[in-house]
């Protein structure tokens, strides 16, 4: 196994959601300023287009990364990065999430849902502290294996 893995899954769905709103509150701001036009409302405008760039940017993908004995996830361009010691994983299966979680960082009935498509499967880590936290992605077997190869090696 190499030292170092990585895997980023891209949220079509996401960018989807995210352009449609955007379009569609641009298309609003445009109308309010052909009707009322102002300094505040273009201000406002503008604000609103860089808030739906910034989430564009921010969860367009989740990257998950095993390198050495780290477990490493992030949305983006690093959102919601988290940090763990393989070692400290107690248990690790796959799960089904159900279609409602819908996706991004969530907080679920025993834990934290961290994915970036909505429904699908997730792997389930559990610390020996008992925190859990699943992590949705559409390689979950790859990734648990990967995972399982480090756990056998560090112990």
């Amino acid at each position: 196994m190499e030292d170092k893995y990585k895997y980023t899954q891209v949220g079509v769905a996401t960018i989807l959601l995210i352009l449609l709103a955007g379009v569609f509150t641009a298309y609003v701001v445009i109308a309010g300023l052909r009707t009322s036009p102002g300094p505040f409302l273009m201000v406002v405008g503008f604000a609103v287009v860089g808030l739906f760039i910034f989430a564009l940017a921010a969860f367009y993908s989740f990257t998950i990364q095993i390198a050495g004995e780290k477990l490493d996830f992030w949305f983006g361009f690093g959102v919601g990065k988290r940090s763990f010691d393989i070692a400290d994983i107690r248990s690790i299966e796959i799960v089904k999430t159900p279609w409602y979680y819908f996706w991004g960082i969530k907080s679920i009935p025993g834990g934290w849902l961290y994915s970036i498509a909505p429904g699908g499967e997730a792997i389930e880590l559990v610390f020996m502290d008992r925190k859990k936290i699943h992590l949705g992605t559409n390689r979950a077997a790859e990734i648990k294996e990967r995972i399982e190869t480090v756990m056998g090696t560090a112990k």
